[in-house]
């Protein structure tokens, strides 16, 4: 009798169909209904996870690295705390006294680390923190007034200005000029809270708690929006790196990626959308928060 294959490799997690009807190939590679603790690498091959060192115990959320130092939120008695992780894992302290269990949003430009978290916000240089305050205007004669938002929960850089929302409102700097918002004429408002804002190179995907947007251009003044989704991202679950798209057989461009309820998104330089786990995996309805981060080529990512 010929041995029959039964298994070779897999093509990934399949929670769609039924685990009794998921076919099997004759060539012994195909879904699986279950993984625990396994990755799989592009050519099909499942194997273990890397294993976990505890370095620090307590309760941490909000990690951030973006090509600079890393930041992670450490909540204590008391207040909630800014730590500055080293290459070894060590800590050190940037800033305390903030308001407990707030997750707090990021931007990186350059050597600057921005940050709020609704209540509090601010600006970190080599491990210092300090306010994030109005500075003075230079340029033609103007009637403009200029402050910084309040209650900031999401901020993004793109084309030279900051990007943040507050409640359902989107607000955008000067050109180069993270410290100067017309909160008069500088906006775009939305009907719901907004959970994400996600820049590409030729726009920013924006969205609310119903929906997700894309405005096209470089600058304001050229924005077009359109919806590109009828369902919103799950905040904070974006991830600061991107994918090639050309990388990928799109074209070339960085493309963000974020979760849904829907599936994992990944988003275009021209604003389209495309969910890559929709005819393979089923995630949880009525999600709202979660986490995203991309290792190599590999989404990691989770929602609550």
């Amino acid at each position: 009798m010929q041995p029959i294959t039964i298994f070779r490799g897999t093509t990934g997690l399949n929670t769609v169909a039924d685990p009794a009807r998921i076919p099997m190939t004759k060539s012994g590679v195909n879904d699986v209904a279950e993984i625990v603790n396994m990755r799989i690498d592009q050519y099909g091959r499942p194997s273990r996870r890397p294993g976990l060192t505890l370095m620090h115990s307590g309760v941490f959320h909000s990690l951030f690295c973006d090509k600079g130092d890393c930041f992670v939120m450490q909540t204590r008695t008391n207040d909630d705390a800014i730590m500055r992780v080293a290459t070894d894992g060590s800590l050190s302290g940037v800033r305390s006294g903030l308001t407990s269990g707030l997750r707090m949003s990021w931007a990186q430009h350059g050597d600057k680390t921005y940050y709020s978290n609704e209540m509090e916000a601010g600006v970190i240089t080599d491990g210092i923190s300090e306010p994030w305050t109005l500075g003075g205007y230079y340029g033609p004669e103007t009637n403009r007034s200029f402050t910084i938002p309040e209650r900031i929960r999401h901020l993004q850089i793109l084309s030279g200005r900051m990007f943040v929302s507050s409640g359902e409102v989107v607000w955008w700097t000067e050109p180069f000029r993270f410290d100067l918002f017309d909160l008069a004429s500088s906006f775009v408002q939305f009907n719901t809270k907004i959970r994400m804002l996600k820049s590409v190179d030729g726009g920013l995907f924006i969205s609310s708690s119903k929906s997700t947007y894309f405005l096209s251009g470089f600058s304001p003044n050229e924005f077009t929006s359109r919806k590109v989704a009828d369902f919103p991202a799950v905040e904070f679950s974006d991830s600061n790196e991107y994918v090639e798209g050309a990388d990928i057989g799109l074209d070339p461009g960085r493309c963000a990626l974020w979760a849904s309820a829907e599936g994992a998104i990944l988003g275009t330089p021209s604003g389209a959308i495309i969910n890559l786990t929709k005819s393979k995996i089923i995630y949880p309805e009525n999600v709202t928060k979660g986490f995203g981060a991309l290792v190599g080529y590999e989404f990691i990512h989770g929602m609550e």
